[in-house]
């Protein structure tokens, strides 16, 4: 005989308390037990790490820079690790395609340039019939 009803009992504080801590100690218990596993094999997970640098390669010994006066892609790369370097290896092979890419450019320029000066000379002669360029065209 129970002194209360079954409907009052199920929804009281001590009721569920009882009915849910015991499923979330466990549900604790598991999600503790991953984080510590976890934790635990993070020293047998090894990662490969590349590191970028600007021109500067370090000895043991001393420092060494290398500069170029250019910059490029590197098409050849002979530089390994404790590898021993003689005076005149080539270490490093790279190609420089934006060089003349820019001086091309800058040729252009100075044409287009030479082509703005002749129409200002005919301008200033009174000779726009023989203009180059359709810049000063009005």
């Amino acid at each position: 005989m129970n002194l209360f009803p079954e409907e009052i009992i199920k929804h009281t504080t001590e009721y569920l308390h009882a009915k849910y801590s015991q499923k979330s100690n466990v549900l604790y218990m598991v999600v503790l037990m991953f984080v510590i596993t976890s934790i635990a094999f993070t020293s047998f997970i090894k990662i490969n790490i590349t590191k970028q640098s600007r021109g500067i390669i370090r000895s043991e010994i001393e420092n060494n820079i290398l500069q170029t006066t250019i910059g490029g892609m590197v098409v050849v790369n002979n530089l390994q690790e404790n590898k021993k370097v003689k005076s005149g290896d080539t270490l490093l092979v790279m190609k420089a395609n934006h060089l003349e890419e820019r001086l091309n450019n800058l040729r252009q320029k100075v044409r287009l340039n030479s082509q703005f000066i002749a129409d200002i000379e005919g301008i200033i002669n009174d000779n726009t019939d023989s203009l180059l360029t359709t810049k000063y065209y009005s």
